[in-house]
């Protein structure tokens, strides 16, 4: 590889032998050009500062010009086009702002709107459901009813067959079967001690269950009142003028029914207090029942929440309701014991 010397163009062969010939004969002439470089470097940048400092320069855009005149005009233009800029920016944001307020709001209504669409979904659920439930029960009540006239058609046709078997006994000079008349019943003798002790010993509710004992028990021979419809102000007592069952007041029959069944509980009271067959809180609490019957204050029953004119009118219809439970049973027990005294009275 040859090496060639740049100011008087000799060749070596290698870059030691150039570097010492520079050395030896052209150090000065390059310390000059150097010197030159920067001397020229310098000078160039001192006229650009010289000139820079003659130009004029926008304040907005920060541009350059030589006249002034002409800066002025361009700095009108460029104040006018950096306000509009300016204003644009704020005007951009406000409208950014104001966009991102309708986004927010249409997405509050579309949320609404999804939520009415969600409420109308489960109220229309809600309405179908509630549909089915009333169809349901119209069809429960027009079986009930159906149930229920088939009910009475049987219970009258039995009231009816009773009366007739009634008749029938009447005329036979052998009845061994008389229904007792309200009243004339003798309950006192009749009951046994453990029957009597369950009436008092059931307190508060010892009226309801002297009827179902003796209306509604064991004792055919009291079973003198039949109650076939809550609807209607009619019921039926055994007459025993007349020697049938009369239709009557309900609500007098009830009534009647409960003053004749009060006697019997203070007659009964009576017997086992004075022989000691009943405990001190049976006896309070029986006291405590009498003076209520008496007493003419308003009553409201706790688990139906009715109130009534008073304690009585609440036990008269605990034992219009019980008393009507049992009809069933009362009428066919009646039909079937007269029918059986009937066919008895033919064998004889």
């Amino acid at each position: 590889m040859k090496y060639y010397c740049e100011v008087c163009k000799k060749k070596y062969s290698s870059y030691h032998s150039i570097w010492n010939h520079n050395k030896k004969f052209h150090a000065n002439e390059q310390t000059n050009e150097q010197t030159n470089e920067q001397i020229n470097k310098q000078t160039n940048e001192q006229i650009n500062e010289q000139i820079d400092e003659q130009l004029n320069i926008c304040d907005y855009c920060n541009k350059k010009y030589k006249n002034k005149y002409i800066l002025n005009t361009h700095q009108k233009i460029c104040s006018i086009k950096k306000y509009n800029d300016q204003q644009n920016n704020v005007h951009n944001k406000s409208i950014q702002i104001i966009n991102n307020e309708l986004l927010l709001k249409i997405k509050l209504i579309e949320a609404k709107i999804e939520q009415l669409k969600l409420k109308q979904i489960k109220e229309e659920k809600q309405k179908i459901k509630e549909e089915k439930e009333i169809l349901k029960l119209k069809l429960e009540l027009k079986t009930t009813q159906n149930t229920t006239n088939n009910i009475n058609i049987n219970i009258n046709n039995n009231i009816k067959n009773i009366n007739n078997q009634l008749l029938n006994n009447s005329n036979n000079t052998n009845n061994t079967f008389n229904i007792i008349s309200i009243g004339r019943e003798n309950i006192q003798e009749l009951l046994s001690q453990i029957e009597k002790k369950t009436i008092l010993n059931s307190r508060f509710n010892c009226i309801e269950e002297l009827v179902k004992i003796i209306h509604c028990g064991k004792y055919d021979q009291f079973k003198n009142i039949l109650i076939t419809n809550l609807k209607d102000n009619y019921a039926y007592k055994y007459d025993s003028t007349l020697n049938k069952f009369i239709c009557i007041n309900k609500n007098e029959l009830i009534h009647d029914i409960v003053d004749e069944r009060l006697e019997n509980i203070r007659e009964i009271y009576e017997e086992l207090s004075t022989t000691n067959k009943i405990n001190d809180s049976t006896k309070r609490l029986i006291k405590e029942f009498l003076n209520k019957m008496t007493n003419e204050d308003k009553y409201t029953e706790d688990s139906e929440g009715t109130t009534y004119k008073n304690f009585r009118t609440f036990k008269e219809h605990r034992v219009k309701i019980l008393i009507y439970n049992n009809i069933d049973k009362i009428s066919k027990d009646l039909a079937i014991i007269l029918e059986k005294s009937f066919d008895n009275k033919i064998e004889d």
